[in-house]
């Protein structure tokens, strides 16, 4: 899932919590010598297009991304990819049929960020 076919070392899968909907995210990281985020769709019945979403994410050996489906009824069906390239933290929007633009959520710059990840018990 990599456009270099280097190794993946992290995945995330994000189900749907949508009922009766069968989606699953898929994210994977690569140990590209800039590491590699890409992302695919399954439907529930076939995977959709792998999709490169960054090539410079932060770190090749730790986990430098995230995703999450929704929870709120109003959103049902979309997803966020949240990622580190080591100067800023990024986000995109799934809208339950393509990727919106990445856009910077913040300045990581002054912070040492460890690790990026999302907690879906909190539902507000």
């Amino acid at each position: 899932m990599s456009s270099e076919n280097a190794a993946v070392i992290r995945v995330k899968l994000a189900s749907d919590p949508t009922t009766g909907s069968d989606k699953i995210m898929y994210g994977a990281q690569t140990n590209a010598t800039s590491a590699e985020i890409h992302t695919a769709l399954w439907s529930g019945s076939s995977w959709g297009s792998i999709t490169e979403q960054d090539t410079a994410a932060e770190d090749r050996y730790d986990m430098s991304f995230d995703l999450i489906f929704e929870t709120a009824a109003a959103n049902a069906g979309d997803a966020w990819l949240v990622w580190g390239d080591g100067a800023t933290v990024s986000r995109k929007l799934w809208n339950g049929s393509s990727w919106g633009v990445g856009t910077s959520a913040g300045d990581a710059r002054t912070v040492q960020l460890e690790r990026i990840f999302f907690d879906s018990s909190r539902q507000t």
